[in-house]
């Protein structure tokens, strides 16, 4: 110590330190969990400093910092944004655009909601003035923004910046997680904003976007930033074209007075086929010669990422691979599949397409390449985004993320990426302390029966994003399809020394052609062996496939050897309280596992959600159910309904009715207990099964004018449902205005609605029926001189010569049937004066006017040019015209 200056003592690092840590016995344990022998079961957390660090947040305390915590008094869990890595903060400040990889864990979505946030910053600072604002927003926005109007009604700066995910639940942990980031940046109160998103349910995407329209076309400002799944993402762009993709699955036989996201809502849970779907509904129907070599998984994603996904199929006529261009791919590098079963997967292609189409039925691929396909025809005309950012983009096809260059032109700055590439369709969340991880669903069922109740069994693929703190990987080599081939590792071993006289000498080198498995199979292994914190067992009953890789890890010294015995049994076991498992299950049925799920709420005694999560899984199962077993699938949405019913989840409960046919069911569930956003759903429930009277008076008291009109025009209440499209439905309910007036007998009324939407055929047509025919050379004379001023008017009335003859022939039928000769001759001249002497010459044939003696005012009205067509006329009347007048010398 010099003076008063203080030097504090410093070592030199060591970062092969290890810490010890008892986990088996915390505070929160009773002791009534812990037994004699809970010494025995006692297991310890061990990693070196160096590792642990990595795994540690580190946050700055800060006067800002210290003022969020003490201004908070509601007691909430506060989420305080913590210290980047300088690493991370590079990413967040480059200002290109990027693509963030990195293996779970590693911080990947955070940085890419720092770098949102970042922005959202930078926009706020602006329109504070810190900078000036005109040399601000340039920064911030690259795009030539435009003013908008705010809510309140003052102009700003819009920052359209779009977060797109393919998981509704990690959307919503992302949005959560911005939202505490602004409000702690901007010192501001988030509790209310909070509050309102808290009381949705996150398994429920539907209300998670209720309030973000299905188009990019007028999103309100205060939508911004935008986080979506990437399934609302193209829910939003099919709703900015025209021609919905979902059209041609809608029944128009049946009368649908209802709003396009319901209908399409209904539509996307019944007809749209997903991995789940097509193993369980489609699979068994495949040639079992097929099937046996195959994983369902593996051909689905080669069917929807490969043959119908790949760059460049949407060009095609047919949207897909042909099967030369698909086999001829096994000769590439990055390809893991031998010709053979290339071709099998095609086989499998087409009978599945065939299936498909027969069940009119739709996968996501369809949906991408269908919106490709209107966007080469039709210009994009939404909202351009400033910012877009990408996470879990591993899980999206090339083809897929080509879509997002139609939202956002700054491709230079405004995109940015984020995935890991040796995890493919990875989930979010957080998992349980123990698991069993098996391969598949078979080894699945097999653990399943003899554990019981007593353990977490999950398959690698439903592992996928979770983190445990143990997991036993059982059986991984022993039902692997390279069987014996697993002894190339050895050949690796070779080429990096790491051979020893106690391995074999004799083993098959790697060849690319005949191991190409390989590859995805230590994809998978990566996956299994990196769900685990703390420890990790692998468990084999065939030591001939396992020993490859395990004298691999016992070279490198990653594994110690134990035969499984009761002392390793008890070591393995650890005891968790209620809490513990109640925690579990609400990670499991995050993760939409609601079988695992439901036991940890069975074990924690929390009977609602347990049965909450039975409930999801009976709908679940159901929609697995629907294609190949109709009955079966209602009666399991039933049970689910009743469940969801008496816990209190009205809008869960109705959507299992409205989903088993059981509208009128549904209808009282959305009417009675899920408020006014229930409405809506009652009035298409009551429409559904003919209650018109009570989807029509639900409809309206909404403001939904073309539903209720419809329901009407249903009912038979034609002049109802006229005066609503024509009062509260604008110029696109016009034309069914003037059908429903039509219907009700008014034609005069129906004569104006069709004018006003300048529907001229028809309009006319009113004017015949209700015998308007003064009416209706009024209209056509105002449309003449319309159409020589208006372009559009113009285009549109094209055939109008023929419109207008067609009415004045049905006007002189009429007056010369009701032998009104005064309206007769004043029409005469009326048609002389509009047009040439073709016209006036047909009208006196139609007439049948031609006779011996020709009335002298016709004859009067005859220009000299028209006298020759008169004769024509004559002749092919069959009239010898005696005039009374003298004829033109030309004519003779």
């Amino acid at each position: 110590m010099s003076s008063d200056l203080e030097i504090p003592a410093s070592w030199p690092p060591a970062l092969d330190v290890a810490r010890f840590e008892d986990l088996s016995i915390t505070e929160k344990t009773p002791s009534y969990l812990l037994g004699d022998s809970s010494a025995d079961r006692s297991y310890v957390e061990k990693s070196n400093v160096s590792e642990s660090l990595l795994l540690m947040k580190f946050y700055s305390l800060s006067s800002g910092v210290a003022n969020f915590l003490l201004s908070d008094s509601e007691g909430r869990e506060l989420d305080l944004p913590f210290q980047l890595t300088d690493q991370e903060m590079e990413i967040v400040r480059y200002n290109r655009s990027t693509f963030i990889l990195g293996r779970s864990g590693t911080g990947k979505t955070t940085v890419l909601t720092m770098k949102l946030c970042q922005k959202e910053q930078q926009q706020r600072i602006a329109e504070e003035g810190f900078y000036g604002v005109e040399n601000a927003l340039s920064h911030v926005f690259p795009n030539n923004n435009k003013v908008e109007q705010s809510p309140t009604g003052a102009n700003m700066c819009v920052l359209r910046q779009l977060l797109v995910t393919v998981s509704a639940k990690l959307c919503f942990a992302v949005k959560q997680l911005v939202l505490h980031l602004k409000s702690f940046s901007s010192g501001g109160n988030h509790s209310g904003e909070c509050s309102s998103t808290d009381s949705i349910d996150f398994e429920d995407e539907e209300a998670q976007f209720n309030n973000i329209p299905d188009s990019f076309l007028d999103i309100p400002p205060n939508c911004y930033p935008l986080f979506i799944t990437f399934h609302k993402f193209l829910m939003m762009l099919d709703g900015t074209l025209g021609n919905s993709f979902f059209e041609r699955f809608l029944d128009t036989s049946e009368p649908r007075p209802s709003s396009r996201s319901v209908a399409l809502q209904t539509v996307l849970r019944q007809k749209e086929v997903n991995l789940a779907r097509f193993s369980t509904s489609y699979w068994s129907h495949f040639n079992i010669q097929l099937t046996k070599k195959l994983d369902p998984s593996k051909v689905f994603t080669e069917i929807i990422s490969h043959i119908k996904g790949r760059l460049g199929v949407t060009e095609a006529g047919d949207g897909k691979l042909s099967r030369g261009d698909y086999v001829q791919r096994s000769e590439g590098r990055a390809s893991n599949l031998s010709k053979e079963k290339r071709e099998m997967i095609y086989d499998i292609f087409l009978v599945y397409e065939k299936k498909k189409k027969k069940n009119v039925e739709f996968d996501v691929t369809d949906f991408v390449n269908d919106i490709h396909r209107r966007l080469r025809r039709e210009k994009y005309k939404g909202h351009e985004m400033d910012f877009v950012y990408i996470d879990e983009v591993q899980d999206l096809t090339v083809n897929q993320i080509r879509l997002f260059k139609h939202v956002c032109r700054n491709v230079e700055e405004g995109f940015v990426f984020s995935g890991d590439t040796a995890q493919a369709i990875a989930r979010v969340g957080f998992g349980a302390e123990q698991v069993i991880l098996v391969r598949d669903k078979h080894a699945w069922n097999e653990i399943s029966n003899q554990v019981a109740k007593r353990a977490l069994v999950l398959t690698i693929l439903e592992s996928k994003g979770l983190e445990f703190q143990d997991v036993l990987l059982y059986n991984f080599f022993g039902s692997s399809p390279l069987q014996n081939q697993w002894r190339v590792i050895y050949d690796y071993m070779k080429e990096h020394d790491l051979l020893d006289s106690t391995l074999p000498e004799h083993f098959p080198r790697f060849d690319e052609d005949k191991h190409n498995i390989l590859c995805s199979e230590l994809k998978q292994l990566y996956v299994a062996v990196s769900r685990t914190k703390q420890r990790l067992w692998v468990y084999e009953n065939m030591e001939e496939l396992s020993n490859p890789m395990f004298n691999y890890w016992k070279r490198k010294r990653l594994v110690q050897f134990r035969h499984f015995d009761d002392s390793l049994a008890r070591e393995m076991q650890a005891q968790s309280n209620p809490e513990e498992w109640r925690s579990r299950g609400m990670k499991l049925y995050q993760e939409d596992n609601y079988e695992m799920a439901t036991m940890c709420f069975q074990r924690a005694g929390d009977t609602y959600w347990e049965r909450r999560s039975k409930a999801a899984g009976l709908k679940v199962m159901a929609d697995l159910k629907r294609t190949s077993n109709p009955e079966k699938a209602n009666a399991l949405l039933k049970e689910a309904g009743e469940i969801f019913e008496s816990l209190g989840k009205a809008d869960s409960a109705a959507q299992c009715f409205f989903d088993s046919g059981e509208y009128k069911r549904a209808a009282r569930i959305y009417l009675d207990k899920c408020g006014k956003p229930g409405l809506e759903r009652a009035a298409e429930c009551y429409s559904l099964v003919g209650c018109y009277k009570h989807a029509a008076e639900i409809f309206e008291s909404i403001g939904k004018a073309d539903s209720a009109a419809r329901c009407f025009y249903y009912l038979g209440e034609y002049e109802r449902a006229a005066n609503i499209y024509l009062e509260k439905c604008g110029e696109r309910g016009l034309e069914r205005a003037g059908k429903c007036f039509s219907l009700a007998g008014f034609y005069e009324h129906a004569a104006d609605a069709y004018a006003r939407g300048k529907f001229f055929s028809e309009c006319l047509t009113m004017c015949l029926k209700g015998k308007l025919f003064d009416r209706g050379l009024e209209y056509i004379k105002f449309w003449k001189q319309q159409a020589r001023e208006e372009y559009d008017l113009a285009l549109r009335g094209k055939g109008m010569d023929q419109i207008e003859l067609d009415f004045l022939e049905s006007c002189a039928f009429h007056y010369h049937e009701v032998e009104d000769n005064r309206s007769k001759m004043k029409l005469v001249k009326d048609v002389n004066k509009r047009s040439d002497g073709d016209f006036f010459l047909n009208y006196l044939a139609v007439l049948g006017e031609f006779h011996d003696d020709l009335n002298p005012i016709y004859l009067s009205l005859i220009s000299d040019a028209d006298w020759p067509k008169l004769v024509s006329y004559a002749d092919l009347c069959g009239c010898k015209l005696s005039f009374g007048v003298q004829m033109p010398e030309a004519s003779v």
